[in-house]
C-alpha cells in the first residue's frame, strides 16, 4: 500500500488528535464491561447506512476518513499440564464472566 507523509497539514492533524483522544478514552474504559447493545441486525443496518451516508458526504464535502484498529496484546500461553485441565463448555464459561466469576483451578 501506497502511503503519503501529510503529517505537516493541518487537517490530517485534527484527524489525528480526534483518534489519540478516542484511544485516551478507550484506555481508561479497561476493565469496564460494556452496556447491553442492540440487536444484531440493528447494529448491522444502522452500519451499512451510516457507511452509505457518509461517503456520499465525504465525498461531496472532500472530507477524509481515517480507518483504525486497535489490537489487545495477546494472553499468556497456558502452562498447565494437559492432565491437569479441566472440560468447560462454552455456556459454562459465558455465564462465569457474567457473574464475574473467574477459577484457576
Amino acid at each position: 500500500m501506497d502511503t503519503q507523509d501529510v503529517s505537516g497539514m493541518p487537517e490530517y492533524e485534527q484527524l489525528l488528535q480526534n483518534q489519540k483522544a478516542l484511544l485516551l478514552s478507550a484506555q481508561a474504559r479497561k476493565g469496564q464491561w460494556p452496556e447491553k447493545t442492540k440487536s444484531r441486525m440493528e447494529l448491522v443496518m444502522k452500519f451499512q447506512i451510516g457507511c452509505l451516508m457518509g461517503n456520499r458526504v465525504s465525498n461531496l464535502s472532500g472530507h477524509h476518513q481515517i480507518r483504525s484498529s486497535f489490537v489487545p496484546p495477546a494472553y499468556d500461553p497456558c502452562v498447565k499440564p494437559l492432565n491437569d485441565l479441566k472440560k468447560l463448555m462454552l455456556k459454562d464459561l459465558l455465564w462465569r464472566l457474567t457473574i464475574g466469576v473467574f477459577t484457576l483451578s
